[in-house]
């Protein structure tokens, strides 16, 4: 059997996950014991991998979905499930607005690229679209920001270029992280291909697995101190 060579959607997919948990697991636990420093210096430089291979894999799925409408629709269902969890992880309270988990983010950066699109003849009309969606992830303080809707612009806007898109990239990763730059070596090695994640129940199995994985996160942080 010929097999692709590289990374899928799929694999990239599972790889942005385990380092979000393994992120996540040192932000809501490991840091609670002093002993475990060194232990979360390096969970946290792999977990900053995570947020630009889901924001190249956002526009991958802007490109290739059936439905851009339905596809706005998913982000923005989850988006509200997962809020409670991610107040509860992050905030310690079961109501936090001044604070948006990374779904409103890629929401907003999945209307940002429409409309980017929509103007695509008009470069003025781009930056508009870019600037009131960075404004909107401002005003509503969404989990990486203003950063994180021009990480997605460029990654669609460069798309054709790898070398231009990994520079300009690699620059508005270097604002919140340097080891986020590393996310461009598994982009790298993107083969173009979906992978097995194809069925619907695998795909809301992921989308799932982000709210989840907050609530169990959330469990064994209670559990070891209480």
């Amino acid at each position: 059997m010929n097999r692709q060579k590289g990374l899928s959607a799929s694999s990239l997919k599972t790889l942005a996950a385990i380092c979000m948990f393994i992120d996540h697991l040192d932000y809501l636990v490991l840091r609670c014991f002093p002993q475990t420093s060194l232990l979360e210096y390096f969970c946290r430089g792999i977990g900053r991998i995570s947020f630009p291979v889901f924001c190249f894999l956002l526009t991958e799925g802007f490109l290739h979905t059936s439905s851009r409408a339905r596809y706005a629709a998913r982000l923005c269902i989850f988006a509200i499930l997962s809020e409670l969890p991610y107040d509860m992880a992050f905030s310690e309270t079961f109501s936090f607005l001044h604070s948006q988990n990374i779904f409103f983010t890629l929401l907003i950066g999945l209307l940002v690229l429409w409309g980017m699109e929509w103007f695509s003849e008009n470069i003025c009309f781009q930056a508009f679209v870019l600037l009131f969606g960075m404004g909107i992830s401002i005003l509503f303080d969404c989990d990486y920001g203003w950063q994180g809707i021009l990480l997605i612009a460029i990654l669609f806007f460069f798309r054709q270029d790898f070398f231009s898109m990994t520079a300009a990239g690699i620059s508005v990763c270097l604002l919140w992280s340097w080891e986020a730059a590393f996310a461009f070596l598994p982009i790298r090695l993107y083969n173009k291909q979906r992978g097995w994640m194809k069925r619907s129940a695998a795909k809301y199995a992921f989308y799932l697995f982000y709210p989840l994985h907050l609530l169990l996160l959330v469990w064994m942080r209670k559990g070891l101190l209480s």
